[in-house]
């Protein structure tokens, strides 16, 4: 069993996304949570400002048909450094679960944001 649990698991609607994230990177962010703070993770890749964290771009209306998977809420049970999944396609998310090593994640590109519409020409 992996040392890094998620206390709210079943409360945090864990099932709710069952699809996997948009891929952010090749590796993992490691972060100081501090005991009894809450934590959203982002679990759709598609939030800019915030990685690993939530910073609700899933939840605008406009987004919604395209965007897969959602915030993970997360409780630190105590103060300790956590590696966070950066490639959102971990199976004990929010935690890092080495799938990143995987050969389809390291031959992601990852040079520039995702897109989110075609653009047109004149």
């Amino acid at each position: 069993e992996s040392e890094f649990v998620n206390p709210v698991r079943e409360i945090a609607g864990m099932e709710v996304y069952p699809e996997k994230g948009y891929m952010i990177d090749k590796k993992p962010a490691k972060v100081k949570v501090e005991k009894y703070n809450q934590y959203f993770w982002c679990g759709c890749g598609y939030g800019r400002s915030c990685q690993p964290f939530c910073d609700m771009s899933c939840k605008q209306p406009w987004l919604k048909k395209i965007i897969k998977g959602g915030p993970v809420r997360y409780i630190a049970p105590e103060t300790k450094e956590v590696w966070f999944c950066n490639c959102k396609q971990t199976e004990n998310r929010p935690f890092c679960d080495g799938t990143h090593r995987s050969e389809e994640v390291q031959q992601g590109n990852f040079d520039h944001p995702k897109q989110l519409w075609e653009p047109k020409g004149n």
